[in-house]
């Protein structure tokens, strides 16, 4: 049975950004914390950033389970199961007393994570589509690109005056205002008559269809492909600036939200600008300019500019995956009917896996030097201009 959207209020918007606010909190916030929990455990550099990577494959593989439940369940206890879970497991990583313990506790942290994660997308498709779509995962985004403003400041600055462990009980905080909120103000965007039983033949079929739903495949690839390019950027931001550039955890984390505050722009766009351009149209503007702000970072890094020069142009970049993300999500959900909750979680899953993958790829070049990082980056860009290509290609054949 199809989902009918209905027009959502503003207390369900804010109820959906509070949950979207804890993705870019649990990432961001402990960043410039990196190099101080290697030390105070004593682990090598591969063992820290599992600390990351461990978060992100357990987000997008939590989410191949959870979306079919939420289907089933509907969105609201699934939002504030998974809430509470983060809470518990941000608990846990601030008392942690080993390596070991810490990285399992990102691993909970995760699996919370993506339960709330894939059901507040769902509720996203649950409520509009198309063009509308596009506009309500622009304000979305928006909250998703102040949270890196604000996160690497604070948790640098939490860092320095109280030690990484703060930063983790700052996110238990963060948590529990997301789940009072979440709790006073979303309704069950699902109604009982349009949830579907919970089977394994079902869901598998369900899966296969939406994998060989070429309307969908080409948008995912396109919105992996941005995603690979944010969470490669997030994985060797904190050595490149700190280890090559010499900045302090507080100083990082200015500079980090400078580049973030430029790409708050974007999404804000993205709201004004897609009912004049349409969403594919938008989506071309946003990954040229993606490609073109990268091309300034490292057309300023390789003449020896000042770092500002690349600071600014990670900030066109990061504008351009604002502009980027909210049509080829509303393009990927709206080519969706039945089984939104396991779209949203296929979405979710190759977005985050493969950023686990770029945030450990990444270390490589990023040690290497600030060149070898942006370039990989720039490769990354172009990939994700191609593949936007394509899918307005697409769109065009289907519209005829």
């Amino acid at each position: 049975m199809q989902h009918t959207p209905h027009r959502p209020s503003p207390t369900f918007v804010l109820a959906l950004a509070s949950v979207v606010a804890l993705g870019p909190f649990a990432i961001d916030t402990y960043l410039a914390s990196l190099p101080s929990i290697g030390a105070e455990f004593d682990a090598p550099d591969w063992a820290t950033q599992l600390t990351l990577t461990g978060y992100l494959v357990v987000l997008g593989l939590g989410q191949i389970v959870a979306g079919p439940l939420t289907d089933a369940v509907g969105r609201r206890r699934p939002i504030l199961l998974g809430i509470a879970v983060f809470v518990l497991a941000s608990i846990l990583a601030t008392l942690a007393p080993t390596m070991t313990v810490l990285v399992a506790a990102r691993l909970l942290q995760g699996a919370g994570a993506a339960v709330a994660f894939v059901a507040a997308n769902s509720a996203v498709r649950d409520s509009a589509t198309g063009d509308a779509a596009t506009r309500l995962f622009s304000v979305l985004m928006s909250v998703g690109m102040i949270a890196p403003i604000i996160a690497p400041v604070l948790g640098g600055f939490i860092d320095e005056a109280a030690g990484w462990r703060a930063v983790f009980g700052t996110l238990a905080g963060i948590g529990v205002l997301a789940l009072l909120v979440v709790w006073r103000f979303l309704p069950e965007p699902l109604q009982p008559e349009l949830r579907s039983k919970v089977s394994l033949g079902p869901i598998l079929r369900g899966y296969g269809a939406i994998l060989r739903n070429r309307a969908f495949l080409l948008p995912l690839s396109a919105l992996i492909a941005a995603f690979v390019m944010l969470f490669a950027y997030l994985g060797g931001a904190s050595y490149v600036y700190q280890s090559f550039f010499g900045l302090t955890p507080g100083s990082f984390g200015t500079v980090f939200a400078i580049s973030a505050l430029i790409g708050l722009a974007g999404p804000i766009l993205a709201h004004r600008l897609v009912d004049a351009l349409g969403s594919v149209r938008l989506m071309l503007t946003g990954a040229t300019v993606m490609f073109g702000g990268t091309l300034i970072a490292l057309s300023g890094t390789w003449t020896g500019a000042p770092l500002w020069f690349a600071v600014f142009g990670f900030g066109i970049a990061l504008l351009g995956l604002g502009l980027l993300e909210p049509p080829l999500m509303a393009l990927c959900m709206s080519a969706i009917t039945e089984g939104v909750g396991s779209a949203s979680a296929l979405i979710g899953a190759a977005q985050y896996m493969l950023g686990a993958v770029a945030t450990s790829a990444i270390v490589v070049a990023a040690t290497a030097g600030p060149l070898v990082w942006i370039t990989t980056l720039l490769v990354i860009a172009v990939a994700a201009l191609l593949l936007s290509v394509l899918v307005a290609r697409g769109a065009a054949k289907r519209s005829l």
